[in-house]
């Protein structure tokens, strides 16, 4: 049976979420780009893709 019931949706806290982004582009694997205000937002350069499928493989 799941966790969430019918119509929850998982929310991250900030404590999970900022240090996941901050070492992914210490990895390189994503870039911060110039956002609104204090948001933040990244993008991944196309590695992140390549990377994702190796370890699917």
């Amino acid at each position: 049976m799941s966790p969430y019931r019918e119509g929850d949706v998982y929310a991250p806290s900030h404590g999970v979420v900022y240090p996941t982004l901050t070492l992914l582009a210490d990895m390189g694997l994503i870039a911060e780009q110039p956002g609104q205000g204090s948001r933040k937002l990244f993008a991944g350069d196309g590695a992140d893709r390549v990377a994702g499928a190796k370890g699917r493989a």
